[in-house]
């Protein structure tokens, strides 16, 4: 269904089918240089990093809560 959707708006937009590849989640989420590089991600993160994101998004949501 989705697939169908983004190629539809893509193919609207102009966008060269011939080079676009749907990959699903399964196809790679379960393997070790998935996993492997979750972890990297993870240890370059840090808390303060996080914090200030959720804050961010915090922010967001109340400013578009007040229009």
């Amino acid at each position: 269904m989705y697939e169908r959707l983004i190629t539809a708006m893509l193919t609207r937009a102009g966008v060269c089918m011939k080079k676009l590849k749907f990959v699903r989640g399964t196809e790679y989420q379960l393997s070790k240089e998935y996993t492997l590089d979750v972890y990297k991600l993870s240890a370059m993160l840090t808390d303060r990093d996080a914090r200030r994101a959720v804050s961010e998004v915090v922010k967001q949501r109340v400013h578009w809560l007040v229009r």
